[in-house]
């Protein structure tokens, strides 16, 4: 009876020893992945790509995303960008290139723009940039923009950019890290923000630039004066800056007529979305619009949440003006708009037309009188654009060591519990063929014989009567299940070893990775030093 108890008790260890083994094999079920909000970076986030020369890209019937080209109706969170190298074009209507040496090449929407890119929007064109700290540039006609540099390292914002031709409007947003700047240069002078509305006008004729300051502060600096020019959307304020001349006030009706050409900007802008999209004036639905929708770029927030109220705005204006009356009538979208449209060009929009003409008649016949100094300034920016595109790529190569590093070192944290799984799955195991070895032992203890005669078991009946049952001998089958189990022991015990040896190797990888993205962080800083 004591050995018969004694299998028993063998047998439930048993039991309890794979239980535990498998147990400690099995993985945990996975989490799902959150949503990643707008305002959260993604542990290990994608990386970019490195800058090229720009290529020539299909023009698009409908505008590109500037962040994922798939449209997931719940984007995961490794879908979602919430990091960007680089600017990217977010808006173009009609004709953009890029200036390369090799002649201009075309711009789609979706593009990125690596440092050193000179940004050209031709005749009847226009484009939007949005740049990587939540800034928007909106780009008018005959226009030329350098981007020197424009990136967020660490939360400090680093924005350089020179209006070499043409006019731009900057919606800066805020930043108040120390370090930061966002300069705009022109060869009379350089503006700089902190978070604020203006445009830059390049002259016409000579070189001079007109700063107009449409909301917030700006601090111009012309030669070697300073002055702040402060204004609010009531009360806009503009000076004048050319090479070796004073700051000069700028007469209020200028002011009052760029006010009006930008308003006219982004009229058109709301428009040309408004037509791609088709967005019903009667229901407009911009939550149903992919590029439109905050939640799957929250990279750009700020920028998307900027084009939908300036969308909302001119909805609204048309839909008044039309009535709603009139705009049932219509057949479809399309012509909903179209009747709104031609209604408000009708009632508001003639004065304006007219004055935004002459200017810009004014303005293409300076483009084609300057078309040599522009061709000799790209020129005398050639070595500048190159250090800046050096500079560039350098600090993408030194986030993406370091991306590797975070994923390195999550790789040698998973291969370490990798280690210690495998270290009790070894441990179960060496329980299991010590259990295995003792059940081995009671085996033989209670079987007859190497022939295979078996065990005699007697059990008492009522009266004095009972059973008699003869059972197999199961020696000699137990002990090969105890040596399988030793080895099954030896196996896991090995598996443990390499996983730690493996756990090490990544730690080390992950420590390496860091030191050489610190390495390059360095020269880039020491070898930029300030922009070109």
């Amino acid at each position: 009876m004591d050995r018969i108890r004694t299998v028993l008790l063998v047998i439930v260890a048993l039991g309890l020893a794979g239980g535990a083994c498998k147990k400690k094999s099995e993985p945990a079920d996975e989490p799902a992945a959150a949503p990643t909000t707008p305002t959260e970076q993604a542990a290990a986030p994608t990386e970019p790509t490195t800058p090229t020369e720009p290529t020539t890209p299909a023009e698009p019937t409908t505008p590109a995303e500037p962040t994922t080209p798939a449209e997931p109706t719940t984007p995961a969170a490794e879908e979602v960008q919430t990091v960007a190298d680089e600017p990217v074009l977010a808006f173009v209507e009609g004709t953009v290139e890029s200036i390369e040496e090799g002649g201009p090449q075309p711009l789609a929407e979706g593009a990125s723009i690596p440092a050193g890119t000179i940004i050209a929007v031709a005749e009847g064109g226009q484009a939007e940039l949005d740049l990587p700290d939540g800034s928007l540039i909106d780009l008018d006609e005959l226009t030329e923009l350098l981007v020197a540099e424009a990136f967020v390292e660490d939360g400090m914002r680093k924005v350089e950019l020179e209006v070499l031709a043409g006019a731009a409007h900057f919606t800066v947003a805020p930043s108040g890290q120390e370090g930061s700047y966002f300069r705009v240069k022109t060869e009379a002078g350089v503006t700089e923000v902190v978070g604020t509305v203006f445009a830059v006008e390049v002259g016409l004729e000579k070189p001079t630039t007109d700063i107009v300051v449409l909301d917030g502060k700006v601090e111009v600096t012309a030669g070697n004066k300073k002055e702040v020019v402060e204004a609010t959307p009531e009360a806009p304020k503009a000076v004048q800056i050319a090479v070796d001349a004073p700051v000069a006030t700028v007469d209020p009706a200028v002011v009052a007529a760029a006010v009006v050409r930008w308003d006219d900007w982004t009229d058109r802008l709301a428009d040309a979305l408004i037509l791609r999209h088709s967005i019903d004036l009667s229901k407009p639905d911009l939550d149903a619009v992919a590029v439109l929708a905050p939640v799957r770029h929250p990279m750009w927030r700020a920028q998307i949440e900027l084009r939908r109220a300036r969308i909302a705005h001119r909805v609204g204006v048309l839909a008044e003006v039309a009535g709603a009356d009139e705009l049932a009538k219509a057949a479809d979208v399309k012509a909903r708009f179209e009747l709104a449209n031609a209604a408000w060009h009708a009632k508001v929009a003639v004065e304006r037309r007219e004055a935004i003409e002459a200017y810009r008649t004014a303005h293409r016949a300076a483009w084609a009188a300057r078309a040599e100094a522009r061709v000799q300034r790209r020129e005398a920016l050639k070595e500048a654009r190159q250090a800046q595109r050096e500079a560039h790529l350098a600090r993408v190569q030194a986030r993406i060591a370091v991306r590797a590093g975070i994923r390195a070192e999550a790789a040698g944290q998973a291969a370490e519990a990798a280690g210690q799984a495998a270290e009790a799955a070894a441990q179960a195991g060496a329980a299991a063929a010590e259990a295995g070895a003792a059940a081995a032992e009671v085996g033989a203890a209670v079987s007859v014989g190497a022939q295979g005669h078996g065990a005699v078991v007697v059990t008492p009946g009522p009266r004095g009567g009972g059973a008699v049952v003869v059972t197999p001998g199961v020696g000699a089958a137990v002990r090969v299940q105890a040596g399988q189990a030793r080895e099954a022991a030896a196996e896991a015990r090995e598996a443990a070893a390499e996983a730690r040896a493996q756990a090490a190797a990544a730690r080390a990888q992950a420590a390496q990775a860091r030191g050489a993205a610190a390495g390059v962080n360095v020269n880039v800083n020491v070898g930029a030093g300030t922009n070109p």
